[in-house]
């Protein structure tokens, strides 16, 4: 049974098996669900390690376990006294960390819903969580211009990593748990030692740094940003090489707006990236080309791939109404879709 919560504005969660009106293809039939749990906006997503089940946190302070397959909610975390920024699985998907502009971290079980650890220390919202690829380590930014480690099993900060001089918007561990990066308002992006926190580098940008990917083999990071070099501002990918760190390609045009969610797919040469012109676009990072394009009716905040790969959840909405939307994907949907 699913915990109780006060229902107020409505959030929609779609799921489209075969395909989207909104996307230029043959139209199967398809099966929408509204759902009036999240009163406001849904700003982070992420699915669980085997699949089964989506987080999702937004202004609404609530983060929430769906059924992925079915749409039902199986629990609603309550506990955070402001917007859910980030939330993150462990690897074992017994637990989840949710990041709030509390200045908090949580730790909750997700087999009974319980919260396990409140972490402190952040001075300010804390604006994205990331877990090592070993669950041992939860790595946190924030508002205060800094990045942390903390220890999952004792809930203690392992380390304090200062190079940023403004918000810290993004964070990332490599899937080979040797990397961390971080990114954020000072159009930096460093790379640490994920078990040290000791710098190795530090990449410059043209603009605020908002979304991190590594790809799968840790070889490459993705990174989302609007570029602010010209008068009209617009959403920015670079890809960079994490052992030598030269830059491996820029998308330059491909978003209006900047771009706020970075995601690779399992076959590792796809990145999906949604930004605040409404889109999410899939690109082929060896080709720099666009591969399909998912369209909503707001600014993307957030994305995550399903572990197979063959669904994609987003998040998107307005933010001056306070109205979200979260959508799955069938990656079918691609199909036809490419360059637009």
């Amino acid at each position: 049974m699913p915990f109780l919560v006060r229902p107020s504005r409505i959030c929609l969660l779609t799921f489209l098996a075969c395909g989207c009106g909104a996307v230029e293809m043959s139209r199967p039939a398809a099966r929408t669900m509204t759902l009036d749990r999240h009163a406001t906006l849904v700003l982070s997503v992420c699915y669980s390690p085997d699949g089964a089940t989506v987080a999702t946190g937004g202004s609404d302070r609530v983060v929430r376990l769906w059924d992925a397959a079915s749409g039902e909610e199986r629990a609603a975390l309550e506990g955070h006294s402001g917007t859910v920024n980030g939330v993150v699985f462990t690897p074992d998907g017994t637990a989840l960390a949710s990041a709030s502009d509390d200045k908090t971290l949580k730790l909750w079980d997700v087999k009974t819903g319980r919260e396990r650890a409140t972490l402190r220390g952040h001075l300010g919202a804390v604006t994205a969580v990331a877990v090592s690829p070993d669950g041992r380590t939860l790595a946190s930014a924030g508002f205060d211009r800094t990045a942390r480690l903390w220890d999952v099993a004792t809930g203690q900060q392992r380390a304090l990593l200062q190079r940023h001089k403004d918000t810290v918007q993004a964070v990332a561990f490599a899937p080979d748990g040797g990397t961390l990066a971080t990114g954020g308002d000072d159009k930096t992006v460093c790379l640490w030692s994920a078990a040290t926190g000791e710098q190795r580098q530090a990449l410059a940008h043209d603009g605020p740094v908002a979304a991190l990917a590594f790809s799968r083999d840790s070889g490459l990071l993705a990174v989302g940003l609007e570029n602010q070099r010209f008068a009209v501002r617009q959403g920015e990918i670079r890809l960079w090489d994490v052992k030598t760190a030269s830059e491996k390609g820029v998308i330059a045009h491909g978003h209006t707006f900047m771009v706020t969610a970075l995601a690779f797919l399992p076959e590792d040469n796809l990145l999906a990236a949604g930004s605040k012109d409404w889109t999410v676009k899939f690109w082929d990072v060896g080709t720099l080309s666009a591969a399909g394009t998912l369209p909503h009716k707001n600014p993307v905040w957030a994305l995550a791939p399903s572990p197979d790969g063959k669904k994609v959840v987003t998040a998107s909405g307005d933010e001056q109404r306070k109205l979200g939307e979260v959508k799955f994907w069938d990656r079918a949907t691609l199909a036809g879709t490419a360059g637009k």
